[in-house]
């Protein structure tokens, strides 16, 4: 006789009250700024749902990421109260350094919503959000995101920028990193032209007078069609932006923190001109 198959149960999902359902999305949004949907690493709300083997209620399919954490939150919270705390208090502290990797760190009062949220839903998770010990406030020194750090990495700078410069922008001192690029430009232009006991202003406009240039940016393009006066003061209107916008600005210690897609956009702009000055003045030399 053979054996009757036992089923398996599968527990029954919760009814939400529309008070309840404000809440899960609530704590959708949260959760949403905290870790990634899918993603080609380990850190992902897809994988921590497979491994938890509850990975059958992730539904990647569904239209946008907000939709895809209000139904899982749903089916999981809705069915297993236990393992969705579980799961939660398991990605607190690589959300920390999930965060602190973009450039932008979870900062105490979007922790005490993350808290209060779960509370209402009955998850008691005030003791742990509490020892993670957040900033009140964003650091002014704060890494960048990743994938700009390392598209700057491989943009392909000038030498000395990638030895003096990205270390400092790496370790998040963008200001610091941006005010040391124009002040390597200043170093290099004058070392080019021998133009010594000149700065800034001065300098740009003695080294690269559209009329009378000691280094001459003319022909660096490779256009005859080009007229030598605009291409000229072109290149002098930039390089002196740099020596104003770039370094003095951001010698004082009061200006706010750049971005970090703005200190890398002024980075590579500082590494162009380096190499077009030297460029030049190696085509101008007998």
């Amino acid at each position: 006789m053979k054996k009757a198959k036992r089923k398996i149960r599968r527990a029954s999902l919760r009814r939400f009250t529309p008070r309840e359902q404000q809440h899960v999305r609530d704590l959708a949004d949260a959760l949403a700024k905290l870790i990634p949907a899918t993603s080609r690493g380990d850190y992902c709300m897809e994988r921590l749902a497979k491994k938890a083997g509850l990975g059958k209620y992730f539904n990647s399919k569904l239209g946008n990421k907000r939709k895809q954490f209000i139904y899982f939150i749903q089916q999981v919270y809705g069915r297993h109260k236990r393992k969705f705390k579980t799961i939660v208090n398991n990605l607190l502290a690589d959300a920390v350094d999930w965060r602190r990797g973009k450039g932008e760190p979870i900062l105490r009062a979007e922790a005490d919503v993350l808290k209060t949220t779960l509370y209402s839903l009955g998850i008691d998770l005030r003791k742990e959000i509490n020892e993670l010990q957040l900033p009140l406030e964003r650091p002014k020194i704060t890494p960048p995101p990743i994938h700009v750090k390392q598209a700057l990495e491989k943009f392909g700078l000038h030498p000395i920028l990638l030895e003096k410069v990205f270390p400092l922008f790496r370790d998040g001192h963008l200001n610091e990193a941006v005010r040391k690029a124009g002040e390597i430009f200043e170093v290099t232009v004058t070392r080019l032209s021998g133009a010594n006991g000149k700065y800034g202003r001065d300098l740009i406009t003695h080294v690269f007078n559209p009329k009378t240039p000691i280094i001459d940016v003319v022909g660096y393009h490779k256009n005859k069609i080009l007229n030598p006066v605009d291409e000229r003061e072109g290149y002098m209107y930039l390089a002196m932006g740099v020596a104003h916008w770039c370094k003095n600005i951001m010698g004082h210690g009061d200006v706010d923190q750049l971005s970090s897609t703005d200190a890398a956009a002024r980075i590579i702009l500082i590494s162009h001109l380096i190499e077009v000055a030297e460029t030049q003045e190696r085509a101008g030399k007998p």
